[in-house]
């Protein structure tokens, strides 16, 4: 009986929180609440492109649709933290924009599955990740969440190249990795390959990775710049390889039925919001690499991979494909490769001009 009431509970409680939060397809002149889900906070981090660019999001809507039109940022991801919970929400309507590292999506949607695979993207070369999002392979990773998760992307957000840390020695070629325990994301992947590479892979937690360095529970880790710097990895780490094997996207996404319920114009100022703040984000988390460098550079030994290095990692980890080709699918994947080599084959070939 007690448990029967419980759920009895639980259930008006939830249906409350949709009643008062969700919000129905739009009558003409109504106003339009948006609340987003953001990551960072600017009382800490106000000038990181993460933060400022919701600003400017807030910001343009709010003057192009005045009295039409609020938005209202939920910093540190304080209405969802958990990718299920702010999946959910997006679905429901409770919560219009949220932000998600694209790598941890795998268990919603496939789509971004085949980006996983390591040196895709060859370093320094974004460029080619922005074509690629611009065009096709974003029409493909939006196609595909809408189909999986009913989640729309209005806004591919780069994070940046991954690149390899550790306490022992500098990376300077394959061989350089044998037997360390590296910290990876806890995905399939990304640990078959770095078992090519030669590590032992271990999956720790990333709110336990500083102590897990610290400790010694793990070698080393691989990250971008911004996670080295704003979690003080430099601190229990001394050797950074630019190794540039991965390029991390993140994406703001919104419920496909809330986007396809906005007035038309509504609908096209925020695409049109969107695109401006999408080149300022790129622009910002360009300069802000390049800071970071700077200051890494001050704290650790910083070295490169040679090209024929690189090439070297590349092959090595070329095998893991198959595994991405099993999750999302061979039609998907194939599709997915051969797109983001046309990507690669243009750009290099543009640049040698």
């Amino acid at each position: 009986m007690k448990k029967n009431s419980f759920f009895f509970a639980w259930f008006v409680c939830c249906a409350l929180f949709l009643s008062v939060f969700a919000q129905p397809a739009f009558a003409a002149g109504e106003r339009i609440i948006l609340r987003v889900n953001a990551i960072n906070n600017p009382s800490t981090m106000a000038d990181v492109p993460s933060v400022y660019c919701i600003q400017k999001l807030k910001a343009d809507m709010e003057k192009r649709f005045p009295g039409r039109v609020e938005v209202r940022i939920f910093w540190d991801q304080s209405l969802a933290l958990a990718n299920e919970a702010a999946i959910n929400q997006l679905q429901n309507k409770v919560i219009h924009l949220a932000f998600f590292p694209m790598g941890s999506l795998a268990e919603f949607t496939m789509a971004g599955v085949p980006f996983n695979v390591l040196f895709l993207v060859p370093y320094p070369h974004r460029q080619i990740v922005y074509d690629a999002f611009d065009g096709e392979i974003g029409k493909m990773i939006t196609e595909r969440m809408i189909r999986d998760c009913r989640i729309r992307p209005v806004a591919f957000w780069q994070v940046g190249f991954r690149h390899l840390l550790n306490n022992k020695n500098p990376i300077t070629e394959l061989n350089s990795l044998s037997a360390l325990k590296f910290r990876v994301q806890p995905n399939p992947v990304h640990l078959d390959s770095f078992r090519r590479m030669g590590t032992n892979p271990v999956p720790v937690p990333f709110a336990e990775l500083f102590t897990a360095l610290q400790q010694g529970v793990v070698d080393g880790t691989e990250n971008p710049l911004e996670n080295i710097v704003v979690r003080r990895l430099y601190e229990v780490q001394k050797f950074l390889t630019l190794s540039g094997h991965a390029f991390e996207m993140g994406v703001y996404a919104m419920g496909e039925e809330f986007y396809q319920s906005l007035p038309a114009d509504i609908r096209q100022g925020l695409d049109e919001v969107l695109a401006d703040i999408l080149q300022l984000n790129r622009e910002g988390m360009n300069k802000l690499d390049e800071d970071m460098l700077k200051s890494l550079s001050e704290k650790m030994q910083v070295n490169d991979l040679p090209q024929e290095q690189l090439a070297r990692f590349r092959e090595a980890v070329a095998p893991a494909r198959a595994i991405a080709r099993e999750q999302a699918g061979a039609e998907y994947t194939d599709k997915f490769f051969a797109l983001m080599k046309q990507y690669e084959d243009a750009y290099l070939a543009r640049i040698k001009k």
